[in-house]
């Protein structure tokens, strides 16, 4: 038996969300376009608010997008982002949501 294992796959996604943190909370050009990524991301994909906040998409779903996949698998791995409520970007307007 193999003791505190882990696989590859359960490794990338902790090393892509603790990249995804420090880049998020990074003052400089860094994270200045990762924030740009999560807002054309919400545009894409019609989404009512920012997706760090609420992804409604499952795991299973495949994305062209790194973000977009690591939002996708954190659930899998109780991992959960925390964001202040100036994120929270909400598309005010109609009555049912486009996802």
């Amino acid at each position: 038996m193999l003791y505190n294992f882990h696989s590859l796959y359960e490794v990338k996604i902790h090393s892509m969300f603790t990249n995804l943190v420090y880049l998020l909370n990074n003052p400089n050009l860094a994270g200045l376009t990762t924030k740009i990524r999560i807002r054309q991301l919400q545009t894409q994909l019609h989404l009512a608010q920012c997706p760090l906040i609420n992804w409604p998409f499952k795991p299973s779903t495949y994305f062209k997008d790194n973000i977009a996949d690591l939002l996708s698998a954190l659930p899998q791995f109780n991992l959960s982002l925390e964001c202040d409520s100036s994120w929270s970007n909400v598309i005010k307007g109609g009555v049912n949501p486009v996802v």
